[in-house]
């Protein structure tokens, strides 16, 4: 998957599409493909690029939003916003990401994407997030970070920081979750407290490594797979 969600809109209604458009033009998260109003345009839309998520209308001339989504033999991940309730139950026996009663808060509709970001990581094999991101949650949203700008992360109590070259992301997560999201062949555990991105390490020493500009120490428990892993002459 790119760094941005490629993304579609399907609705009938102007004014929906445009409030859609504004929110999603105001989310770096999302690259908008096509904003269509029916289904037939949406299906050659996705016949002609991968799409990562549809914000989908229910009721639509011609194709309604639940045909729409049936007639796919691969569905992406869906976001149903519509004018009416009383399709929520069929709308989820579908497995859609979340459902949405228009009118449609930015708050509201920020929560949905976070929502889809985070089932799409999910989705992401880690062979191939290795050439690609890795979604970290901070405040309201998720940054996409490359894997390959990653130099360490850090355990802080109930959080995790990332450090890249230019920036340090402080997130709520655990170093086992993020080790499992992680390629083994390009990360490794060094301590409790950190794990490194192997190409990363300029300087070795039997208590410690250096890493970028930071010293960083090696757990006791953690030395014989490390010292494995480095080709040392």
């Amino acid at each position: 998957m790119e760094g941005r969600i490629k993304c579609i809109i399907v609705d009938d209604e102007a004014i929906s599409r445009m409030v859609l458009e504004q929110y999603i033009a105001q989310t770096d998260l999302l690259r908008l493909v096509a904003s269509c109003e029916n289904a037939i345009d949406a299906i050659r839309v996705m016949q002609e690029d991968r799409i990562d998520l549809i914000f989908c209308d229910i009721e639509m001339p011609g194709l309604s939003g639940m045909e729409l989504i049936k007639s796919l033999k691969t569905v992406p991940t869906v976001v149903m916003i519509t004018g009416k309730t009383e399709y929520a139950a069929e709308a989820f026996e579908f497995d859609v990401t979340d459902y949405i009663v228009k009118p449609v808060s930015y708050p509201r509709f920020l929560k949905s994407v976070n929502k889809a970001a985070e089932l799409l990581n999910a989705k992401v094999p880690a062979r191939e997030k290795s050439n690609e991101k890795l979604f970290i949650k901070t405040d309201q949203k998720f940054i996409a970070v490359s894997l390959s700008d990653i130099i360490y992360i850090e355990a802080q109590k109930d959080y995790i920081k990332v450090v890249t070259p230019t920036n340090k992301y402080l997130t709520l997560s655990t170093m086992k979750g993020v080790e499992a999201k992680l390629p083994q062949d390009e990360f490794i555990r060094i301590h409790r407290s950190y794990i490194v991105r192997i190409d990363r390490i300029t300087d070795l020493r039997t208590e410690n490594l250096l890493i970028g500009k930071d010293i960083l120490p090696i757990g006791e428990s953690y030395k014989d797979a490390l010292f494995k892993r480095i080709n040392i002459l």
